[in-house]
C-alpha cells in the first residue's frame, strides 16, 4: 500500500507519520489496535488489508479489546449507528480522550482500507512474488521495509504477513 501511496509522497509522508503516531502513542496496545484494524479490514473490502493479519480474533482475553472490537463492528456496519447507547458501553472501558483517539484510529484505518479496495490492492499470490518477498527478508529487510518506499522500518507496528503485498492496482 505504501508503495502505491508513494506516488503522492506529499501525502504518504504525513500519512505514515499519523499511522506511526497511533501505534506509538501508548494509549492502546498494538494488539488492541491490530484487532480493530482487522475488524475494519473485513468490511472495507481491501483484500490486501485482510491478508495482512487475517480475520479478527474474537476470543479477547481483556475487556478493553472486546469493547474496542465491538465499537469497530458498529463503525464498520454503519458509523451513523453509533448512538449514545453504544458510546455508553464503550465509556465503561475507555475515558473520553481514549474513545476519541480510538474513533480517530478507526476513521484512519477505514480510509486506508477504502483506498486499498478502490484501487484493488491484492495480497501476493504467485510463488515468484512470495519468493521475491522472502528473498528481500533474507537480505535483511524487514517486512515493513519492503512496502516502504524509503526502505525504513516502522517501529511500533505489528509485522505484516509474509504473504501481504501489492499485486497490482485495478486499471
Amino acid at each position: 500500500m505504501e508503495k502505491l501511496m508513494g506516488l503522492a509522497p506529499h501525502i504518504l509522508d504525513p500519512w505514515t507519520k499519523l499511522e506511526d503516531t497511533f501505534f506509538a502513542s501508548g494509549t492502546f496496545s498494538p494488539a488492541l489496535l491490530e484487532q480493530v484494524r482487522r475488524t475494519l479490514a473485513l468490511a472495507t473490502g481491501c483484500h490486501y488489508c485482510q491478508a495482512k493479519g487475517g480475520p479478527p480474533d474474537h476470543s479477547h482475553a481483556d475487556s478493553r479489546t472486546a469493547a474496542a472490537v465491538e465499537l469497530a463492528e458498529h463503525f464498520a456496519r454503519d458509523h451513523r449507528s453509533i448512538d449514545e447507547v453504544v458510546l455508553s458501553r464503550a465509556r465503561d472501558h475507555f475515558a473520553d480522550a481514549e474513545l476519541c483517539e480510538l474513533i480517530m484510529f478507526m476513521g484512519f484505518m477505514w480510509a486506508g482500507g477504502t483506498f486499498g479496495a478502490v484501487l484493488g490492492l491484492e495480497p501476493l499470490h504467485s510463488i515468484s512474488d512470495v519468493g521475491r518477498h522472502r528473498n528481500s527478508l533474507e537480505a535483511g529487510d524487514t517486512d515493513d521495509q519492503i512496502g516502504d518506499p524509503k526502505g525504513e522500518a516502522r517501529p511500533g507496528r505489528p509485522p505484516q504477513s509474509v504473504d501481504g503485498g501489492v499485486k497490482s492496482p485495478k486499471r
